[in-house]
């Protein structure tokens, strides 16, 4: 008789201040559960928050965790950001377990051939969607299935690795749904003590309507029917074989299920945490969308596209609960906007700003700076428009920079072993890539999508700080402070 698989699913610590709730890593539990399996997350995060109240180690925590649920399977979630603590990780997990480490994520889909031939403390890499794929892995590697059934499976076979197929994307109404509880109430004594309130800190928002709620993550699509070249999302969720970018909806009626379960759990507001929330492009599905969410009376808020804010559609989402909304401009100057196939009428953004403003929406715009082709001339004007344009500053502000997989990389050659962490950096340098150093924390803690050590970007740091002092002693930098308050995670190619 097969045994159950027991799948632990790791969670690095993320460094900065995007670490919310992984609803990936929900569903991929819901995923493992569906099948029969067991699961179980550790959020080294909430472990390193208990380790600073009650004392007791990360590594302890590991280790009980371990020890306790002894698993067939560990996984480990790895992204751009968490890197070098997701390899760290692995490590911690393969000294207290000698099952099978498969690694998965966005950054893994792109650098699995690098991974695994660099570091061995990894056995399987699963590049793509893994809601299907994974239970597939764990229940193979327990003796039912074999490991040549897995889609997108990376294995290091007779020195060598090999990739699998990967699976064509999921139809929407079979994208599981999160088990929140999974991360908001695991096993473990010292975790659970301190989950939900880590989670509520690292996603928590003062934004006007959300003011006084627990703020949920949510999605209500996968995926974005863009093509930035700057952005990563497309990469991990494009159609395999054709490289088709695609965004797909999950059904109105599913979505608001789950919804009901989350404001069952005590949230008032939602922020639905995906590349671009559709409403102008999709307007049976946002009809439905909204009648749902008025029923239900919870606050909500999403990132989009200018092109979708039609300002007719204002008044059925802002009584639907849309509180606050944001969308990339990525600069105001046209011929920078061509170069990142962003247009964005600037007469359009203003009506539009206007017109969230007259129905109750927070709405900021997300810009960053150091774009190729960006001067000192074009700095100066994007800040002039700000200043002229936003008296209220709503706006925030990232870096441009390069990320694994995506053409803006490709184009400057810059591999995914440009992103290891014992990568000699001086070569990207010569490639025309800036890394910033650790002790860059002023870029960090202003620019949202900052921090140079896990990506590399155009501007040197000097430039940078130039940029954001600029900003601060404009005045505009205090006009945001007191008037846009936003979820944390935002930027450009967040994810």
């Amino acid at each position: 008789m097969t045994r159950r698989p027991r799948v632990l699913l790791a969670l690095p610590r993320y460094r900065g201040f995007n670490h919310g709730l992984f609803l990936g890593i929900a569903g991929l539990v819901a995923a493992l559960k569906a099948s029969g399996a067991e699961a179980m997350v550790l959020d080294e995060d909430v472990a390193a928050r208990a380790e600073e109240h009650d004392g007791c180690s990360v590594e302890e925590i590991v280790r009980r965790v371990v020890s306790d649920f002894r698993p067939t399977l560990l996984g480990v979630h790895v992204n751009t950001p968490n890197y070098a603590s997701a390899l760290r990780l692995a490590t911690c997990l393969r000294s207290h377990c000698d099952a099978p480490l498969v690694a998965g994520g966005p950054h893994a889909t792109v650098a699995a051939e690098c991974m695994l031939e660099r570091h061995r403390q990894l056995d399987f890499v699963l590049r793509g969607e893994a809601d299907l794929t994974l239970p597939a892995l764990a229940w193979a590697l327990v003796g039912r299935g074999t490991l040549k059934q897995v889609a997108g499976l990376s294995s290091r076979i007779e020195g060598r690795v090999s990739h699998h197929q990967r699976p064509p994307l999921m139809a929407p109404g079979d994208i599981p749904r999160p088990d929140r509880r999974a991360l908001l109430e695991p096993p473990e004594e010292n975790l659970r003590r301190h989950a939900r309130q880590r989670y509520q800190e690292n996603f928590s928002s003062s934004i006007p309507g959300f003011a006084g709620c627990e703020v949920a993550g949510a999605y209500a699509s996968r995926g974005c029917h863009a093509a930035c070249p700057f952005c990563s999302p497309t990469t991990f969720w494009s159609e395999p074989g054709s490289g088709r970018t695609v965004r797909r909806l999950r059904p109105v009626a599913e979505l608001m299920a789950e919804l009901r379960g989350v404001r069952d759990l005590g949230y008032g507001a939602v922020f639905f945490d995906e590349p671009t929330f559709p409403l102008a492009s999709e307007p049976v599905w946002i009809g439905d969308f909204c009648a749902g969410m008025r029923e239900l009376g919870l606050s909500w808020g999403a990132p989009t596209r200018l092109d979708e804010l039609d300002p007719t559609l204002l008044p059925e989402l802002a009584r639907s609960g849309l509180r606050y909304v944001y969308f990339g401009l990525e600069t105001p100057q046209l011929h920078l906007q061509r170069a990142l196939r962003k247009p964005g009428e600037l007469s359009t953004v203003l009506t539009v700003l206007a017109a969230c403003e007259d129905h109750g929406v927070q709405c900021d715009l997300s810009l960053f700076f150091g774009a190729p082709g960006e001067t000192e001339e074009s700095i100066d004007a994007t800040l002039e428009w700000l200043d002229h344009n936003l008296p209220n500053g709503n706006a925030f502000f990232s870096v441009a920079a390069y990320w694994p997989g995506t053409p803006w990389a490709e184009r400057q050659e810059l591999s995914p072993e440009c992103w290891e962490p014992d990568f000699d950096r001086a070569e990207a340098e010569r490639r025309g890539a800036v890394w910033y150093p650790e002790t860059a924390v002023s870029i960090e803690r202003f620019y949202s999508n900052s921090t140079g050590t896990y990506h590399p970007a155009f501007m040197s740091v000097e430039r940078t700080l130039a940029i954001k002092e600029r900003i601060i002693s404009s005045g505009f930098r205090a006009r945001f402070s007191r008037h846009s308050r936003s979820p944390s995670g935002r930027g450009a190619a967040a994810k």
